[in-house]
């Protein structure tokens, strides 16, 4: 089951004229998978639909890539799902379709660009303590965030919005 997570930077959370006329410093992402999500609905095809993995794929270049690596037989390895990732220059945030493509030895993920630096995002995971957020790389490094707005370092659950799980 997937679920939903809302956060901000902590100085900029309540000034309304960065909220609706700004860069964003408030961010909303649903995350995991839902029911349909299955091995064989993700990665094969399925009653003449091609895997929904490649329309979970917003590059083209990186459909082509999955494409080819799934109908040369490379297989899904580990867990998979909508995850967060940021951009290390201009500090957004971005939800993108994480997993992992085996074939023999060889392992594929995907390595997605910002939309707007076109730098590749990093896979964050975000570890809540008391209401405060810290961000985590896939090997558990905490990585350093400052707000593009403020420079704050401080980012924070939004407290005033819904968490929910979807399926």
């Amino acid at each position: 089951m997937g679920s939903s997570i809302s956060f901000t930077c902590k100085n900029c959370a309540h000034d309304d004229a960065i909220f609706f006329g700004g860069p964003k410093t408030r961010w909303s992402f649903s995350t995991g998978i839902g029911m349909l999500y299955s091995p064989r609905n993700v990665f094969y095809e399925d009653e003449g639909r091609g895997p929904m993995v490649v329309s979970l794929i917003r590059s083209q270049k990186i459909k082509a890539e999955v494409s080819s690596r799934l109908e040369a037989g490379w297989a899904p390895e580990g867990d998979y799902g909508h995850e967060i990732y940021m951009c290390a220059h201009c500090m957004d945030f971005h939800e993108r379709f994480h997993f992992t493509l085996k074939s023999g030895d060889e392992a594929y993920e995907p390595q997605y660009p910002c939309p707007k630096c076109r730098i590749e995002l990093t896979l964050v995971t975000l570890v809540e303590r008391g209401g405060e957020i810290t961000l985590v790389d896939s090997t558990g490094r905490a990585i350093l965030w400052r707000c593009p707005i403020c420079g704050s370092r401080d980012l924070v659950l939004d407290e005033n919005a819904p968490l929910m799980e979807w399926d």
